[in-house]
Order: structure tokens, then C-alpha cells, then sequence
């Protein structure tokens, strides 16, 4: 095994069509600490003081999975209301994935898109291709279970305001 593994196949894009603007969306997943509602391993997220969703400002986010349970730090890279809001996972000064949120209005609701992509490895993300590959298809399905939870929250409270 080398030093390095290959991640360039570590990369998704995940879509749903959900009942709300690309403004509430955006608003949603740009106060990151919402997530957690939606998300199978988000525990919490919170801006650092003084920060909020702006390029360049931080956010810390603790995650329980597999692995157990982790913090990372991260720094907002895209933030364009209200059509997409992304963010960078740093770890020792590095760039190590990369995640963004898109917002295209779709008739009465949004097309909701995620794309996540790793930009470097490190040996937490698995020390073979084998555990690259069991990473790639569990992050593919916590994306798909975050899309679909925010969805059918967006969905209900649709309908309650009905």
C-alpha cells in the first residue's frame, strides 16, 4: 500500500425535490446546527463566536457513526442566497472534503442537490480501497437519509400551514 490512497472516486451528488423556496431551504442548511434534526450523524453544529454563514467564517460539528463519535472543523467556502452553501472539513490545515448544498427552484417547490467529494486522504477515511468503497456507500446513504428527512419535514410542515 502506498503512503496515499487514491479519492478522486470519492465523490457524490445526491437529489430530492422538496415543498419550500430555495430561500428557506438555503436559510435551513446555511444554520448549520439544523441539520442535526435531519442528519443519522450529526450530533451538533455550532458557528464559532461571531461567525454565522459567510464565507470564510467557522463552524465545529461533532458526528457519531460507525467509528464512534468525532469533531471536525470546518470553514464555509460558498454562500450565495439562495442557491448554494458549502463548506470545507479541515483537518491539520487540509482540506479533506468538501460539501455543498444547491438550491434551483423546481415549479412550487426546490430541486435540493448535495454533492460531497474527499480532496485528500488521511488514514481515518479507511487504509485500503476496500474501506474507501464501504465509506463511499455509507456516505451515499446518510446523504439520502438527511435528504429525505429534511423532505418530509419540509412536507409536514407544508401541510400543517395548509
Amino acid at each position: 500500500m502506498s503512503d496515499r490512497l487514491d479519492v478522486s472516486q470519492l465523490r457524490l451528488r445526491r437529489r430530492i425535490r422538496m415543498s419550500a423556496t430555495p430561500a428557506e431551504l438555503y436559510d435551513l442548511v446555511a444554520d448549520v446546527g439544523v441539520m442535526a434534526a435531519w442528519s443519522p450523524e450529526l450530533v451538533w453544529a455550532r458557528y464559532d463566536d461571531g461567525d454565522g454563514p459567510t464565507v470564510g467564517s467557522w463552524f465545529t460539528g461533532r458526528n457519531r457513526g460507525p467509528k464512534g463519535e468525532w469533531e471536525t472543523r470546518s470553514a464555509i467556502t460558498e454562500a450565495q442566497p439562495p442557491d448554494v452553501f458549502g463548506w470545507t472539513v479541515i483537518v491539520d490545515g487540509a482540506s479533506i472534503g468538501q460539501w455543498t448544498y444547491s438550491f434551483q427552484e423546481d415549479g412550487d417547490g426546490t430541486m435540493v442537490e448535495v454533492a460531497w467529494q474527499v480532496n485528500n486522504w488521511i488514514p481515518v477515511l479507511g487504509k485500503t480501497d476496500v474501506e474507501l468503497g464501504r465509506l463511499k456507500e455509507h456516505t451515499a446513504e446518510m446523504m439520502e437519509t438527511t435528504l429525505a428527512a429534511m423532505a418530509e419535514a419540509m412536507a409536514s410542515s407544508d401541510a400543517a400551514g395548509a
